[in-house]
């Protein structure tokens, strides 16, 4: 058997800010912000990490946005003088979540500012639908393209691409989780069954996230597995009993690696790794396509028809409702 070998893997911390944490006069509490760049530096020093994932979700007003930015650079600042202290021979990293449509707003600056002090952005394509949305449809978390507007990993990678021309520094995250959905109403219009509305019970959708592992917990047989090919995504639907389960597997995992190489992008981060079963059947599957191998373009040559982008236009904001634990142990696969 073949064992792969990566010479350099790089270990980073994911700090997480929690929803709309308050960094309002971030520069008036300077002392407090102090505290924890040099919490995280002296994390990073005595662990012997490469650096830092900042998940902050998400800054909303101007103000907070400036103050996240100065946070960020400050934070560089800080890691700069500790690479000369510990005579490290590579950077810190600092890596950035970023949501899946606002930032890319034509208007929106965050991410020119950001691009200044942050070495990449993992950005979060693995919630665009879901029970908790609370919006009664269903659809895949993560869905590759979609014929609604703003939906799906390729119109998202698309906008920040055509934004900053540097594809080289976004990766997109995809889940090794699913979620269902009950009370699933029939689609009589379309023969579509993986875009459908759903019948709430006391104004609730009623339905959870699934994680692979636990397919069997959770009643689904991978054996009734549908394709969906607009979306590349599988899915299960339980007709009977108006169910519906949205997932990714090994064959959607390889549309999306293959996306990846062929839109010059950065690479692929996934969140929650436990969530594969004992085999790393998911884990495997990403891990047998080279991210560098295939058509040989330039670093940031950009593989998108970027004059057809109207990334302020007609968007739908994506709702925060996100079920996250705090101390998420995300890891970027960038092979």
């Amino acid at each position: 058997m073949r064992v792969r070998i990566f010479t350099r893997i790089s270990i980073l911390l994911s700090h997480f800010f929690g929803y709309h944490s308050n960094l309002e006069d971030l520069r008036a509490k300077f002392d407090r912000i102090r505290k924890l760049i040099n919490s995280i530096a002296a994390f990073l020093l005595e662990q012997q990490l490469d650096g830092v994932e900042l998940y902050y979700r998400w800054p909303e007003s101007e103000e907070d946005k400036e103050n996240y930015v100065f946070f960020v650079r400050e934070l560089r600042y800080r890691l700069e003088d500790l690479e000369k202290l510990a005579r490290r021979t590579q950077p810190f990293v600092i890596a950035v979540v970023t949501p899946p449509s606002n930032w890319a707003w034509e208007e929106e600056t965050i991410i020119q500012e950001l691009l200044k002090s942050v070495d990449f952005f993992n950005v979060e394509t693995e919630n665009f639908y879901g029970p908790w949305h609370k919006n009664a449809m269903t659809g895949p978390l993560s869905p590759l393209f979609s014929n609604t507007y703003n939906q799906s990993i390729n119109w998202t990678m698309k906008a920040y691409t055509c934004k900053t021309f540097e594809p080289s520094r976004f990766n997109f995250i995809v889940p090794f989780r699913g979620a269902y959905f009950k009370n699933v109403k029939y689609s009589f219009r379309s023969r579509d069954d993986l875009y459908r509305s759903v019948d709430k019970i006391d104004g609730e959708v009623i339905g959870t996230p699934a994680a692979w592992r636990y397919l069997n917990k959770f009643g689904f047989k991978l054996n009734n597995t549908s394709w969906h090919n607009e979306t590349k995504t599988p899915y299960i639907w339980d007709s009977k009993e108006r169910i519906l389960y949205t997932f990714d597997n090994e064959r959607s995992l390889m549309e999306k690696l293959n996306y990846t190489i062929s839109k010059n992008l950065g690479g692929i981060a996934v969140r929650r790794l436990e969530y594969d079963d004992d085999e790393n059947t998911l884990f495997n599957a990403m891990t047998s396509v080279d991210l560098c191998s295939g058509p040989r373009f330039g670093k940031d040559e950009i593989k998108y028809k970027c004059g057809h982008v109207r990334a302020g236009a007609k968007l739908t904001k994506i709702p925060d409702i996100y079920p996250i634990n705090n101390q998420s142990n995300a890891m970027l696969l960038d092979l």
